[in-house]
């Protein structure tokens, strides 16, 4: 049984994912929805175990940084791409966790100097076939599960 069945979506504007979210509910899976990049810190802070993916949107029209300024030396970031601080934060704190950005503005996006496969990470809000297969390819991918009682991971 795969136990990261949780996909977190972060973005100022709900409506823009509730139709990806009812889609992804109706398969089984369970989905949050974040206004904010610190309440998503926080709530992935406290829920990391079961978080499969998080569809991040690049842009925050309410100047949220979420307490992730720190980052910004990270990323090639301009001031319509905040989303990419929490990308940043995925990849230092939880580097098992998944994520993909989501945005109309692809052009928001600026790039990371540490890790320029980034890019393969940014999807269109209007691709909507698209975006939903990726989720349900990394929802629906075997987990590695270390057994107490063996040294070697196993499949899930």
């Amino acid at each position: 049984m795969n136990t990261k069945n949780t996909v977190l979506f972060v973005d100022d504007n709900l409506t823009d994912v509730k139709i990806y979210a009812e889609k992804i509910k109706h398969k089984g899976f369970n989905v949050y929805l974040c206004r904010n990049l610190r309440n998503a810190r926080l709530y992935i802070d406290k829920n990391s175990e079961k978080i499969a993916i998080v569809v991040i949107d690049l842009m925050f029209t309410n100047g949220d940084y979420g307490g992730l300024e720190q980052y910004n030396d990270k990323i090639k970031r301009n001031s319509m791409n905040q989303g990419q601080l929490l990308g940043a934060y995925l990849d230092e704190k939880y580097g098992n966790i998944e994520y993909i950005y989501l945005s109309y503005t692809i052009k928001a996006y600026t790039g990371n100097s540490a890790n320029e496969t980034q890019s393969k990470r940014l999807f269109s809000k209007d691709e909507q076939e698209h975006v939903l297969n990726h989720i349900f390819s990394v929802l629906n991918k075997p987990q590695a599960i270390v057994n107490p009682e063996q040294d070697s991971p196993s499949v899930n």
